[in-house]
């Protein structure tokens, strides 16, 4: 073994106890693994609750009626809305979540990794108003004339805004 392998491991091992002591998992790679997402089948409310925490706290969905995403029109550069399928959903929740089930092996349960069901992106996405994403309520290019007369100019940032009118609260994307 050379010399830098036995830092590195040294170096996984001390990043490995620190978070440990912080009571977070640890991937191995500098940075906390992502949150576990329980799969309760007996309970799917929970699960879909669980889903909607994650997505709230560290997706780029917003809620327009239904839960949309934001993309960027290849040809014209513009931006628009999609709304939300439950396949993609599926995927989302893997890709910020690790979706987990409990199984019983040899009278002991045990956490493994199991596939998100679609059945409760499905669920999710018709639990209306229940979603806890923050409202769109509309996308611009153009200048915005703020309450107190003076204009917001999108052009600062690539030309497109996105204006939550509740609070003026504004949200820069490409």
């Amino acid at each position: 073994m050379t010399e830098d392998n036995e830092h590195r491991i040294a170096d996984l091992i001390n990043d490995a106890v620190d978070f440990a002591a912080l009571g977070q998992p640890f991937a191995g790679d500098g940075a906390p693994s992502k949150p576990k997402l329980l799969i309760e089948k007996n309970d799917p409310h929970r699960t879909v609750a669980a889903l909607r925490d994650i997505l709230s706290e560290w997706s780029d969905l917003f809620d327009r009626g239904a839960p949309v995403r934001l993309v960027t029109d290849r040809q014209s550069g513009s931006i628009t809305t999609r709304p939300v399928s439950a396949d993609s959903l599926v995927i989302m929740a893997h890709q910020l979540a690790r979706p987990v089930e409990l199984k019983i092996v040899k009278d002991k349960e045990h956490e493994c990794n199991a596939r998100f069901p679609r059945a409760l992106a499905v669920a999710y996405l018709d639990w209306h108003g229940e979603w806890a994403l923050p409202p769109l309520n509309g996308i611009t290019s153009t200048p915005l004339l703020r309450p107190d007369g003076s204009i917001f100019s999108a052009a600062v940032n690539a030309g497109v805004i996105l204006h939550r009118f509740a609070g003026v609260k504004v949200r820069h994307c490409r």
